[in-house]
């Protein structure tokens, strides 16, 4: 048997696993996505943005009431829908100052900290004009098919 087939044969075996095939999907979106460029400090990241929980985006007061529940309250106020009063458009951020800096730094969610990583793993593309751009790289050598067309549609998704 060779390498190859044994690495086919091990990866068709690991992807049965659900637990198992989300791990290696968040290693190759960490490993495989770099981010280049620095921060213009334009705001762009804090206003009119979405909140995404297991990567899906909070679009009501409800989903948005169960989220501030699980989690630590977030500073971001809900821009509702002008059609719709129960449909969130978007949400901006209370913490931020004139200066597009953020007022309480050392407090801000782990999502502002982890900034721009945070939107490859939501699987989201950044704000535009935050100075900061994704480059993806060759899938893995060991690269399931299953895990490639997952990278193909990541790639779209994230606009590269």
């Amino acid at each position: 048997m060779t390498i190859v087939s044994l690495l086919d044969r091990l990866n068709e075996t690991l992807l049965q696993s659900k637990k198992i095939e989300d791990w290696l999907w968040e290693w190759v979106k960490i490993e495989g996505f770099k981010i280049t460029g620095q921060c213009q400090h334009t705001g762009r990241c804090c206003k009119k943005i979405m909140i995404y929980t297991q990567n899906r985006a909070i679009q009501t007061q409800k989903e948005f009431i169960q989220f501030q529940e699980n989690k630590n309250p977030l500073p971001f106020i809900p821009n509702y829908n002008q059609k719709n009063s129960e449909k969130i458009d978007s949400f901006d951020c209370q913490n931020l100052s004139q200066y597009n800096t953020c007022k309480d730094y050392q407090n801000r969610p782990l999502a502002c900290k982890n900034y721009p990583q945070s939107n490859i793993l939501s699987e989201t593309p950044l704000y535009e004009g935050c100075g900061y751009r994704i480059q993806s790289s060759s899938p893995p050598k060991w690269a399931h098919p299953k895990l490639i067309q997952k990278i193909k549609v990541l790639q779209k998704k994230l606009e590269l």
